[in-house]
């Protein structure tokens, strides 16, 4: 009994229980003074994780308030049956800010760890704060196991390494989980319940100066973000993974700035709702709206390398939002690059007629579009599925849609017959107006590929000068040249179109592939 400190001796019986849990001899709380009714427990916790020396310190059922408790260093490790709540835990390793390490004294097991708990934030104090110097640590810094974190900001971060959330959830939180300049963190089975402003915010921190970035490497595999105001925002972030996730009811599913290389993959569900999700105190209202919003920050970085691959995006045709929405136009050159959007499903939802698209890019340049399929539940739907813009070097082929165009409006004829067929090829194409005749022209020429002759589906948008009074297009003879390529005529009707105006329009090579 000599090993056993003395204070923990009149709680060995339970120590010996739990060892079989943890491994060790538990350090409880209460036998340090620690109340568990909502009193500050500062004290009594601090000299518990003196005394256990990086072992684990229990905490029974009870309110542990550690609001006034300053960072806390060295391996922590944190555990409960059930039933603790800890409002307001600051973790920070290595104290001193000066202080570096060397790149030969890195450690494998995480200096911070936390089982079983539930953080409650107190306030603008994150009901669990983890931080790690700036200067190139090289240290394991944490590990969640099954805590549940609740309050204004539930869970923050700030330059840690190396790390796994695992099986925990987020409830009602501005912020759920605040990561800041963060390194290879994996997540798994999160949960993330109605945020009013963030489930998860993803940024720089204010006193990172070793990484040029808002971190790398954070990958979400089987999570959930159910019923909120942004589900994921990522700025200035490299190498994010939403990999088998669901995100849904959500005005902002993820909303990317500055980001490069994010691969939303395998199976993954994004969810946009109309109807604010951000009302109350804590709420936040997103600066975008949809399922995916990626721009590129100022001149300080493009959004590239986002690959979307086997992705079923949805929203309401009523909810004034594309589905996606990829928009390079806030940076000096093509904001959006080497990007490529393949085998995903786009379905908007809902009877009213949209005045937004499923995928709208802008301002992008070596884009890959391709075996995607575009969905809507009735011809009401007045725009076309997508609309490039401003396009350098782009690939469009091999996509499907399904109702997706009125095939008795005015302005998309002949859509009639075409819902099920693929989309070859698509184009923006400009007519600009001559000021003396209800006739403009466009060509788009492309290569015979095509079994028999293609259908062509012509669309005016509202992009131009004199797009929104256009009231009529019809389709002209298909020819075909020397060249064997097809020249497609698309002739504007309707009101003068004014001398030097113009108008944008949509064409799309319906057929099936030679």
């Amino acid at each position: 009994m000599s090993s056993v400190p003395s204070e923990v001796s009149k709680y060995m019986g339970n120590a010996v229980k739990l060892a079989d849990i943890w491994g060790s001899i538990i350090y409880n709380v209460k036998a340090y003074g620690a109340k568990g009714d909502g009193s500050d427990d500062s004290s009594a916790v601090l000299a518990a994780i003196t005394a256990a020396n990086g072992g684990p310190v229990e905490f029974p059922p009870g309110t542990y308030n550690l609001v006034g408790m300053s960072g806390v260093g060295g391996r922590v490790n944190l555990v409960s049956l059930f039933g603790a709540v800890i409002k307001g835990f600051y973790y920070k390793e290595l104290n001193s800010p000066s202080q570096s390490i060397s790149a030969t004294t890195a450690e494998t097991d995480a200096y911070f760890t936390a089982t079983n708990l539930t953080f409650e934030g107190v306030g603008t104090t994150p009901g669990l704060k983890i931080e790690n110097q700036s200067q190139g640590t090289f240290i394991k810094s944490f590990d969640l196991h099954r805590c549940t974190f609740r309050g204004q900001i539930g869970l923050e971060t700030k330059n840690c390494l190396d790390s796994n959330i695992h099986d925990c959830a987020f409830i009602h939180n501005q912020y759920g989980w605040k990561a800041l300049s963060n390194t290879n963190i994996t997540v798994t089975d999160a949960r993330f319940f109605s945020p009013t402003g963030y489930g998860v915010y993803i940024n720089q921190s204010d006193t990172d100066t070793f990484n040029r970035f808002g971190g790398e490497s954070i990958k979400f595999t089987s999570c959930q973000w159910f019923d909120g105001a942004t589900a994921i925002q990522c700025i200035n972030h490299n190498y994010m993974i939403i990999d088998n996730c669901m995100i849904d009811y959500f005005n902002m599913g993820v909303y990317l700035k500055g980001s490069r290389f994010t691969k939303i993959v395998s199976g993954t569900y994004i969810g946009h709702t109309a109807g604010s999700r951000y009302s109350g105190p804590l709420g936040i209202t997103p600066t975008k709206l949809g399922c995916l919003y990626a721009e590129g920050d100022q001149a300080r970085s493009f959004t590239s390398g986002v690959e979307i691959s086997h992705v079923k995006f949805a929203g309401y045709s009523d909810a004034a939002a594309d589905l996606v929405f990829l928009d390079g136009s806030i940076t000096t050159f093509n904001g959006i690059e080497n990007t490529s959007i393949t085998n995903t499903q786009f379905h908007m939802v809902g009877t009213t007629p949209t005045t937004k698209y499923h995928l709208n890019v802008k301002n992008a340049q070596d884009i890959i579009h391709s075996g995607n399929r575009y969905y809507a539940p009735n011809n009401d739907n007045l725009l076309a599925p997508w609309l490039f813009t401003t396009m350098t070097r782009l690939i469009s082929q091999n996509n499907n849609f399904t109702n997706c165009f009125k095939s008795t409006s005015a302005n998309i004829p002949p859509a009639s017959g075409a819902v099920g067929n693929q989309i070859m090829e698509a184009a923006t194409l400009t007519v600009t107006g001559n000021g003396t005749s209800t006739t403009g022209t466009a060509q788009y020429t492309y290569v015979n590929k095509y079994t028999g002759v293609p259908k062509i589906v012509v669309t005016a948008n509202s992009g131009g000068t004199y797009g929104t009074n256009v009231s009529k297009i019809n389709v002209g003879v298909i020819a075909k040249d020397s060249s064997t390529s097809f020249v497609e005529a698309c002739h504007i009707d309707g009101t003068v179109i004014p001398n030097g105006n113009t108008i944008i329009i949509d064409v799309f090579v319906i057929g099936t592939p030679g």
